[in-house]
């Protein structure tokens, strides 16, 4: 875990390293660029949720709560920003999102945060970019990672329906599929299939397929999402929305607490802390000023998006 962790060199990260995406901000709500600002916006969005981690790790609960409530009001923003901007003639709804990952990000993070209205408000928009029909619809770190797709068009299928498949594709979804397999059999068998999806998850950001592989991939930002050199990398958040997936669709809780590093470190050890009420700033007033002098017509926050490709 520490090899993992000092491969994403943000040790010496903090609010100062942040002051170049705030001038950038700073330009686009100044131009009223509604695409640029959202994609601005998620980039603090990632920054603070970096500083949010390294504060986690070192324990200093109180730091990192704070940086998280950041983090996810900056995101939230991004969105309702991005949803304006899709509403243009030259960028529909149905193109890739550039903003996807610090969403699938926050949309699991936010179960684990009281903020469950997150993860649902997503799904059906995550759902539209992984369930694409068109295989070349760009998917930034997911584009070459067919089975991390497959399993992440299935968890939306999953928040938007509340039901749990009755038929997996287990062979389709590599380790996705065996530990989706594992969440409806025997209580008793699930520890060890979490054990060997951590296992799974650490061989790949090392660049294996598997544990005990012996041919190396080249480490690459395409070749899967779980070998970018991102916080993802110790932050299983996955396995935060799959376990609010399968509660929503069975009533039943699944334990994230298997003695395995990843799970077992402060990352995830730790309480989360609540992100509502909504951090706010002048920074976050005027990107909601800027979503509203945007539309043509009013539109409610938070408003839902048609979910297709069901």
């Amino acid at each position: 875990m520490q090899q993992l962790w000092d491969k994403l060199h943000i040790e010496q990260r903090n609010e100062e390293s942040l002051s170049e995406d705030f001038d950038r901000l700073a330009r686009h709500l100044d131009a009223a660029s509604t695409g640029k600002a959202a994609l601005a916006g998620s980039d603090l969005g990632r920054g603070f949720l970096t500083l949010a981690l390294i504060a986690r790790r070192e324990s200093a609960l109180g730091v990192s709560d704070a940086y998280f409530r950041r983090s996810f009001a900056f995101v939230y923003w991004a969105r309702e920003l991005s949803i304006v901007a899709r509403k243009a003639p030259g960028l529909p709804e149905l193109a890739g999102d550039n903003l996807l990952v610090p969403l699938v990000t926050w949309q699991a993070l936010a179960t684990a945060c009281g903020s469950p209205w997150f993860a649902l408000w997503l799904a059906p928009h995550l759902h539209n970019q992984f369930a694409h029909p068109d295989p070349e619809l760009p998917l930034g770190y997911y584009s070459f990672d067919d089975a991390g797709r497959r399993f992440m068009a299935l968890l939306q299928r999953i928040l938007i329906t509340g039901l749990w498949p009755e038929r997996l594709e287990v062979a389709e979804l590599s380790a996705y599929g065996r530990l989706l397999q594992a969440c409806q059999g025997p209580a008793a068998q699930w520890p060890d299939a979490l054990m060997a999806y951590c296992d799974w998850r650490i061989a790949n950001a090392f660049g294996y397929a598997e544990m005990g592989a012996t041919k190396r991939r080249r480490q690459s930002a395409m070749a899967s999402v779980l070998d970018v050199e991102r916080e993802e990398q110790v932050f299983p958040v996955e396995l935060l929305a799959l376990r609010f997936a399968h509660e929503r669709a069975t009533g039943q809780l699944l334990p994230l607490n298997a003695p395995h590093p990843l799970l077992q470190g402060p990352l995830m050890a730790h309480p989360f802390p609540m992100v509502e009420p909504m951090y706010e700033d002048e920074w976050t007033r005027r990107l909601g000023r800027l979503r509203e002098s945007a539309l043509a017509e009013q539109s409610p926050l938070r408003a839902p998006i048609v979910a297709r490709f069901l």
